[in-house]
């Protein structure tokens, strides 16, 4: 899963790939940029690999020997662009990598080569046609650890391996447990209703120090690298109640939007010309003093004039 991003040892870099006068503004942690990049294996590697949550196309970058994976996130705005150099890059965007359990982009994999109920080698688990790059997680450090999602048969030099509900369960919740003590030594404060993970609190209204709160926060950021089912059941392993439509709506503030009618007919409910001249008659009546334009109104010609109304009337149809 994603890791909370310290951006203390970040840097930011230059990245250019062809042709040659395409570039990017990246963020990233220092570590993607360590080793001694000798060997071509040990180079920086993009790669597209399928979402965990989504099974989209989404792109890493596995660093460090092929032992670091990391999702690249992407954020542009509307209007920017970067001065490098004495050039000027019109594209604004910035690259931002996050550290990622391997584990979890490998947890579809296994949990489709499950269904078939038999023990298998990795190689034959984790294999893609439309996303090749995905045997370069077998090399990442994380692997070493499938032993708390899986059963496993064999000696050291050739492993089979099954997926385990059960392992992974709690594997998740104690990963559950980790983001909620991270979120709470970096005081950031969460909403009494829980939060997905990009819903992050500034208000200090609705703030709590609630550990299910907490919890079903943590569990939102851990449900964004699940697929769907897997998720369903982490909620139920953790005992987090999903909040009901009515409770949301009733959280909600009412709607400050004025609504408007759906009838096409706008005719004023009052004939304001009439209205006027009623007004000016028992202006008239009780003797009042009238203005200069008031006097020459009074002496027009009104006949065969339509009223104010008639050109807020629908036409009639021919």
């Amino acid at each position: 899963m994603p890791r909370l991003p310290s951006r203390q040892n970040s840097t930011a870099k230059i990245v250019t790939n062809d042709p040659p006068q395409k570039q990017w503004i990246m963020v990233a942690e220092e570590s993607i940029l360590e080793g001694d990049h000798i060997n071509e294996e040990d180079n920086v590697c993009f790669c597209k690999l399928r979402h965990p949550k989504s099974e989209n196309t989404a792109m890493y970058v596995i660093s460090n020997g092929g032992q670091l994976v990391s999702e690249v996130n992407r954020f542009s705005p509307d209007f920017g662009s970067w001065l490098i150099g004495n050039s000027i890059q019109k594209d604004g965007g910035i690259l931002m990598t996050t550290p990622v359990d391997p584990v979890f982009l490998v947890l579809p994999y296994l949990i489709n080569a499950s269904k078939g109920g038999k023990f298998m080698t990795l190689d034959q688990i984790v294999h893609d046609g439309d996303f090749p790059d995905c045997v370069r997680l077998l090399r990442c450090s994380g692997i070493d650890c499938l032993d708390q999602v899986t059963d496993i048969k064999g000696a050291d030099d050739f492993k089979a391996y099954r997926y385990n509900k059960d392992k992974t369960l709690a594997w998740l919740r104690l990963k559950a447990e980790n983001v909620v003590e991270a979120l709470q030594n970096k005081d950031v404060r969460v909403s009494e209703s829980g939060a997905h993970s990009s819903d992050f609190v500034r208000s200090k209204k609705d703030q709590t120090d609630d550990q299910d709160a907490y919890l079903k926060y943590a569990c939102g950021m851990v449900s964004d690298y699940l697929p769907l089912d897997i998720a369903t059941e982490l909620r139920d392993h953790l005992g987090i109640k999903e909040t009901d439509a009515s409770e949301r709506s009733a959280e909600e503030p009412p709607s400050k939007k004025a609504k408007i009618s759906d009838s096409t007919d706008i005719t004023p409910t009052e004939d304001y010309s009439s209205a006027n001249g009623k007004d000016l008659k028992r202006q008239n009546s009780k003797g009042g003093k009238q203005t200069a334009a008031q006097k020459k109104l009074s002496k027009v010609d009104k006949s065969g004039m339509k009223s104010l109304s008639s050109f807020f009337s629908p036409k009639a149809k021919s």
